[in-house]
């Protein structure tokens, strides 16, 4: 029964997150008031604050989830169902950024996620690319920042290249990092 409570936030997170890619004029908050405010879902704070940290932390993350999901899938990101994209971006925030989460639980809940969307060949894919990232987490080829400051502080930070060169033009490339770091607590 616990297992069924705590996968309501993931589930209700996919959902909006798959609302969210294909309905680009609707706004984050709108959706999250139709799924969540303005329906029969009735969550306990402690899973409300699991979704809020999943919903905000995948789109906060996105530059830097998506990288990583490049890295481990022989699939182009432009190329992979927005659902199993966003599945895939949900397992990869928890395993990176929610030390509370087990990564078995991240893995386990994605596939368990993907079997009720898509086929069995593409809940195999999940799974793989998954516990990929998760055996090559210490050793991830991220830019280096000495080569491509831009590149590397993007995708490290997760923040538009276009932006980031902007920053290191006006406050060069260690303030440009501060700000971001700064930027990326709120």
């Amino acid at each position: 029964k616990n297992q069924v409570m705590t996968d309501i936030p993931r589930k209700t997170a996919l959902t909006i997150l798959s609302k969210l890619s294909q309905q680009r004029h609707f706004h984050l908050d709108r959706i999250i008031t139709d799924v969540v405010d303005n329906s029969e879902l009735k969550l306990s704070n402690r899973d409300r604050n699991f979704l809020n940290a999943l919903i905000f932390g995948v789109q906060r993350w996105r530059g830097h989830l998506d990288w990583i999901i490049a890295r481990h899938s022989k699939t182009p990101i432009s190329k992979i169902n927005p659902v199993v994209l966003n599945i895939l971006r949900l397992g990869m925030y928890q395993i990176f950024f929610l030390d509370r989460v087990p990564d078995s639980a991240a893995v386990n809940t994605s596939v368990e996620m993907a079997k009720q969307a898509v086929p069995p060949w593409v809940v195999k894919y999940v799974n793989a690319v998954l516990r990929n990232a998760i055996r090559n987490r210490e050793s991830l080829p991220f830019p280096s920042i000495k080569k491509n400051p831009s590149e590397a502080i993007s995708i490290r930070k997760s923040f538009p290249q276009w932006l980031i060169k902007r920053w290191i033009k006006r406050l060069g490339v260690e303030a440009c990092e501060k700000l971001c770091d700064a930027i990326n607590l709120i």
